[in-house]
């Protein structure tokens, strides 16, 4: 009796993984996956997308592998996106690509494992599809425009260009070989020319080209002159109509008069003495020159 039992388990147990084995067959069977390129007539640096489409005859995990084997003229940048649907008996896998060549490439069939483990898996065959160039064909007859005129290429009005070039250009031109303009003479008063003429008058007796006579005849003209305009005094009236506040100028010219009674020879100090006396009067009544540091304040 116990003989027959362990038979009938025997037979129970065998026919148990036959149905098993049967169902899983059926399963696999009915499991179909492709795979597909979208969007069509991918170019060179445009993102493209490979898509994989597996259906299940019975709910299940599918597992796709995160990275899928590329040739060179392909890579995958980024993540593969994974949705099911129908009560998991229907997934979809959207691979992102770029291709780097035109070329027709042809992608290894893609593993997609049909359980948990991976045990029992399906090779999914990507169709071969065709990169195109963003150049244009070698054979593709381009046509040519005519070349523009170098003034014409664009709407500005390069002559008013040219034209402002040019005359700036010749004004330059004419500019470069007239002297700058010299600064308008400062008109001296009746104390600097009296000085400038003591000046001409040191120079030229100490270079000896004038005689003590023409010295002191100038050197006295000098003072009048001066005396005229600073005090409205004659050269036809006497020394002695000057007032007790000229006595620096009565002292200058006195120092003429008496040389005119001398015998003065060129190289003497008797006229060098008597330049310095009349200009020590003539810069006694200048006003005094203003301080630099009173010169800042003001400023």
């Amino acid at each position: 009796m116990r003989t027959r039992r362990y038979v009938r388990l025997g037979w129970c147990a065998g026919i148990a993984a036959v149905a098993a084995l049967g169902g899983t067959s059926r399963s696999v069977a009915q499991t179909s996956a492709t795979a597909s390129v979208e969007p069509e007539g991918a170019r060179v640096g445009e993102a493209f997308s490979i898509h994989v489409v597996v259906s299940r005859g019975a709910p299940g995990e599918t597992r796709f592998p995160a990275l899928i084997e590329l040739p060179d003229a392909l890579e995958q940048r980024g993540a593969v996106q994974i949705a099911s649907s129908d009560g998991d008996r229907s997934w979809r896998a959207e691979y992102p690509v770029v291709a780097w060549r035109a070329d027709t490439v042809s992608v290894p069939p893609i593993e997609v494992g049909l359980d948990a483990d991976g045990a029992r898996a399906v090779a999914v065959e990507v169709p071969a599809f065709a990169i195109a160039s963003v150049l244009p064909a070698d054979s593709a007859e381009l046509a040519l425009r005519d070349p523009k005129p170098f003034l014409r290429a664009s709407g500005f009005p390069w002559w008013v260009l040219l034209l402002g070039l040019s005359a700036a250009a010749i004004a330059w031109w004419l500019r470069r070989g007239r002297p700058e303009p010299m600064p308008a003479p400062v008109p001296l008063g009746p104390g600097g020319r009296a000085l400038r003429e003591f000046e001409r008058l040191r120079s030229s007796w100490l270079t000896g080209d004038v005689s003590a006579a023409r010295f002191y005849d100038d050197y006295e003209a000098t003072l009048r002159a001066y005396a005229r305009s600073t005090r409205g005094w004659s050269a036809s009236r006497s020394l002695s109509a000057l007032g007790d506040n000229d006595v620096s100028l009565l002292r200058a010219l006195t120092r003429s008069v008496l040389a005119r009674f001398a015998r003065v020879r060129p190289g003497a100090d008797g006229p060098i003495a008597s330049l310095d006396a009349g200009e020590r009067f003539v810069r006694s009544e200048l006003p005094p020159e203003p301080d630099a540091d009173d010169e800042v304040a003001d400023s």
